[in-house]
């Protein structure tokens, strides 16, 4: 699946996997779990040019 995508992203416990994984990831976050997550999708975000808080104001307008 990580091959598949030339920007995966995992969580900090991948590296473990390393030996039995067919592909590595591009980006490993340093945070766990939830916080993990966030750490992606603020890295995406950022890249973007754009914020959680903006993401979050754009959703609830569209309501």
């Amino acid at each position: 699946m990580f091959g598949f995508y030339p920007n995966s992203r995992g969580g900090v416990d991948v590296p473990n996997f390393i030996g039995e994984m067919e592909a590595e990831l591009a980006i490993v976050a340093a945070r766990t779990g939830g916080q993990g997550f966030v750490e992606v999708v603020e890295t995406i975000l950022s890249a973007l040019g754009r914020s959680g808080n903006e993401m979050q104001r754009e959703g609830a307008d569209a309501r």
